[in-house]
């Protein structure tokens, strides 16, 4: 009798914390997250790192799927030199927006903080493919000044 109701307790608090979304536990809908996201945008604009990275952090939390908190905690993170964070949201960036360059380009600029330029070229490769297909000029001029420096660099450690 002990296991089935340690079973019953363990699948319940399973499905409480684990299948339950904190957002939902909270009884919060993603609308209501509108002015938290705005504080957070702010609060990154007026160069208050910390409190833009608490905010996105919290806002990652409550909505993990939400692309946009990601590409704002990534982008707060690189300003922090956070890069392996920087990365892991950018990634989550790119798995729900595939054909968007913004999460490739944020990868790309992570992999270089990570001293990864390999890693970074193909990033910036699939960035410029995007932003050529998205219709989004500014982000393939920023990958090509991105690819220069990189490739700048793999060219003067090649020549040492």
């Amino acid at each position: 009798m002990q296991g089935k109701l340690t079973a019953a307790f363990q699948q319940q608090v399973k499905e409480l914390m684990v299948d339950t979304p904190l957002l939902q536990r909270l009884g919060l809908q993603r609308n209501d997250l509108h002015g938290a996201a705005k504080a957070a945008d702010a609060a990154l604009q007026s160069g208050n790192l910390e409190q833009a990275f608490k905010s996105y952090a919290h806002l990652v939390m409550l909505d993990p799927t939400n692309a946009d908190f990601h590409a704002g905690l990534a982008e707060v993170a690189l300003d922090l030199g956070h890069f392996a964070m920087a990365l892991q949201s950018a990634s989550v960036v790119v798995a729900t927006r595939p054909t968007a360059p913004e999460g490739y380009f944020l990868s790309a600029r992570a992999c270089i903080g990570m001293d990864e330029p390999a890693l970074a070229l193909e990033d910036l490769a699939e960035t410029e493919r995007w932003a050529v297909k998205a219709g989004k000029p500014a982000y393939t001029a920023a990958a090509q000044k991105l690819r220069v420096m990189v490739d700048s660099t793999l060219s003067k450690a090649a020549a040492r």
